[in-house]
């Protein structure tokens, strides 16, 4: 399997698809280092028309000033689509604090709203540990009551995340908190443990993963990405052979490709041997695919034979790039790369369709009330 080192240089790539996964390859398996932002950044520059370049693999990718400032160049520029300031805007909202501050004047020439949401940034890695703690509590309390999508999930992020660098909560203190509750205090000290990369954690976020609810399985399955050791490997490998029941294999078949570790290369070529759930399957081939497995490319070309999920994900993709990472020269990749690229366009005019629907069905008639909210008729106002 390849190495991070050397999958870095894929983010360049010329081909979107690789750059994509690349790109990805590190933002979901939290391995992140200062090489990647201004990589990040180089692709970004090279991005071609009707080229989709994912910008949000990017948001956790740490900053330097270098790359700060090449930020606030591209901000300023009037080559920049607003979709892109949007994007950038936001990995400047994850850079560190320190970083931040020799640059606040000039985030506040740009967006003053972008200036006050980095200044609550600040303000709030300027409280004590005991201010901190009490806001995470006081945080989680305000969740009682609400659905999930109603809750500011970022701030209660932020919060595990200083919490974390601070060691300002006692390990037993997460792992008691990590028990089933009715609340989602389980939610959020799931997400401190996987900052603090606790080991102790790893078996109470297994079973996590095996709840059945829209929320805890995922941020169970994040955390134990960040934690990321061969124990979570060999945990979770365990629990997925006992358990034949429940969706816990579904989530669970997400770790072993992010954690890029022998061990899961290992897991995966033992659970899929042994898989006979097609869409579980599919996820497994592509989780070593995920890793650059070498050794699987046979496999996974195989499995695309005798039949995948292809509702589930496109395996062809995840093998595409496996084989053009390690120079592997499969007969069929250019007829592959030729089906992405037809998929691609119909993608992108049913896009440009559906956005002339929706002009067309938004137009304002010119007896109609004008949309500035004046009163008057269109046609005597904005329209005339």
């Amino acid at each position: 399997m390849l190495a991070p080192k050397q999958v870095k240089p894929f983010i360049l790539h010329d081909d979107v698809r690789v750059a994509n996964f690349a790109t990805e390859y590190f933002a979901d398996s939290y391995l992140l280092d200062e090489e990647l932002m201004p990589l990040f950044l180089q692709r970004l520059r090279r991005v071609k028309k009707d080229e989709t370049y994912y910008l949000h693999h990017g948001y956790s990718f740490p900053h330097t000033q270098k790359t700060i400032e090449e930020v606030l160049e591209l901000l300023n520029s009037t080559a920049t689509d607003a979709q892109t300031q949007i994007h950038l805007s936001l990995t400047l909202m994850n850079a560190d604090v320190p970083l931040l501050l020799a640059v606040m004047p000039e985030i506040s020439a740009y967006s003053n709203n972008l200036a006050k949401a980095i200044q609550a940034r600040i303000e709030l890695a300027q409280f004590s540990d005991k201010q901190l703690i009490q806001q995470f509590n006081e945080f989680i309390e305000s969740t009682e009551g609400k659905y999930y999508n109603e809750i500011d999930v970022r701030y209660g992020e932020e919060l595990a995340k200083l919490l974390a660098v601070r060691a300002a909560i006692a390990e037993e203190e997460v792992l008691e908190a990590l028990k089933p509750s009715e609340s989602y205090s389980q939610i959020f000290y799931a997400k401190l443990a996987g900052e603090l990369k606790l080991a102790s954690a790893i078996s109470f976020l297994i079973e996590m993963a095996a709840l059945d609810d829209d929320v805890s399985p995922d941020v169970a399955v994040k955390a134990l990405v960040k934690v990321g050791t061969d124990e979570v490997v060999r945990q979770a490998a365990q629990r997925f052979e006992a358990d034949s029941e429940g969706d816990y294999r579904l989530f669970a078949s997400d770790i072993f490709g992010k954690i890029k570790r022998p061990s899961s290369e290992q897991a995966l070529f033992r659970l899929l041997e042994q898989e006979d759930d097609l869409t579980i399957a599919t996820k497994l081939a592509a989780g070593l695919c995920e890793l650059g497995s070498t050794d699987a490319i046979p496999i996974v070309r195989k499995r695309i034979d005798d039949g995948y999920d292809s509702g589930y994900l496109d395996l062809r993709q995840y093998l595409y790039v496996n084989c053009v990472m390690n120079g592997v020269d499969l007969p069929e990749l250019a007829e592959w790369a030729a089906d992405f690229d037809r998929e691609a366009e119909r993608i992108r005019q049913l896009k440009l369709g559906l956005q002339a629907s929706q002009v067309k069905s938004t137009k304002v008639g010119r007896n109609d009330p004008c949309h500035c909210g004046s009163g008057k008729k269109f046609k005597k106002c904005c329209g005339a």
